[in-house]
């Protein structure tokens, strides 16, 4: 290395078709030697950036590598606030991939902007809450300028996004805040309770259930709740959970009229027909805003056994209506 570095012919900060120098590929490979070696070198910029508008300390965050990284910080001339062309910080990266030791290593630097926000709005804890790296939700939790519950331009705050991935412990640990809303709503209106419900996390459903801030009724912008969205993914432990509380209305009709035994049928979820069908307020025979009965969209999508159970209370409900006709009539 030092004997090529000698040769006139050769720069020690030549970009490859990627715009990245030797010094950019070293870090990424942790060859603390090299680096070293190309440190000591006047030409070598450490703030070059490349077609992705990262700086060499950019590579030494993807990887394992923490020695190469502090090599990186020691220089003054190194921006560790750098965002690359998604707005993205070395900080963001760390925090990813969940890289507690790297992120403490960059904490160090005295500018460094915790709270940065990506092309998205989102933060470095949005990002690491999103992956469930515990370790380094604590690490960012503990610094006074990190903001608990700030929201990217979605509306998405770090517990809807531990809550919609079902990372228990981030979600137990964000939720020890005092500035967390537990029912911050985002664009389309969901909470982070309707988050983990869409995507069937029982466990942190129960964790949010237990606070009493939580209203487990509330509707997003199409008038859908946690058990709307529980019954429409076909989540039966989460609509067992949901329905075990008494303010869940199993029967709630969306901004199309339609309840979630009519997507329930619509999509032949038959034991979350069952589920509903065990509730008195359920209306089996509602019909949305177009018509339609559950019955209708199951026979429209060829759903033969949710026919069956469906057609049965059709034709019970319409025995019962007949009695209580012969009845008035009587009268």
């Amino acid at each position: 290395m030092k004997t090529l570095l000698r040769r006139e012919e050769v720069s020690p900060d030549k970009l490859d078709h990627e715009g990245r120098t030797p010094l950019s590929h070293a870090t990424e490979n942790g060859n603390e030697r090299v680096v070293e070696i190309l440190l000591s070198q006047d030409e070598v910029r450490l703030d070059k950036l490349d077609k992705n508008g990262q700086i060499p300390l950019f590579y030494v965050a993807h990887a394992v590598h923490g020695g190469v990284m502090e090599m990186l910080l020691k220089r003054h001339e190194v921006n560790s606030n750098q965002q690359d062309r998604f707005s993205q910080t070395p900080l963001v990266y760390v925090a990813h991939n969940g890289l507690v030791g790297k992120a403490k290593i960059l904490l160090r630097r005295e500018e460094l902007v915790p709270d940065k926000l990506d092309e998205y709005g989102a933060t470095p804890l949005s990002v690491t809450a999103q992956n469930g790296h515990d370790s380094v939700v604590k690490l960012l939790l503990g610094l006074e300028a990190v903001s608990t519950d700030k929201p990217d331009d979605g509306g998405r705050t770090p517990l809807s996004y531990a809550a919609g991935h079902g990372h228990e412990g981030v979600a137990k640990i964000l939720l020890r805040g005092e500035e967390v809303n537990t029912d911050k709503l985002e664009k389309f209106g969901q909470t982070p309770l309707s988050h983990a419900a869409v995507s069937g996390h029982e466990c942190v459903v129960q964790i949010l259930l237990a606070r009493k801030d939580v209203n487990p009724e509330m509707p997003d912008n199409y008038g859908r709740t946690s058990f709307f969205h529980a019954a429409n993914n076909g989540h039966e432990g989460v609509t067992k959970i949901l329905l075990g509380r008494e303010e869940v209305n199993p029967d709630q009709r969306d901004i199309l009229g339609r309840t979630p035994l009519s997507f329930a049928a619509q999509d032949g979820l038959e034991a979350v027909v069952k589920i509903s069908l065990r509730r008195e307020e359920v209306n089996a025979n509602q019909r949305d805003n177009d018509g339609q009965t559950p019955l209708m969209w199951a026979v429209r999508y060829d759903h033969r056994r949710v026919v069956v159970l469906l057609h049965s209370v059709e034709a019970v409900t319409e025995r019962s209506l007949n009695l209580k006709r012969k009845e008035a009539q009587t009268n």
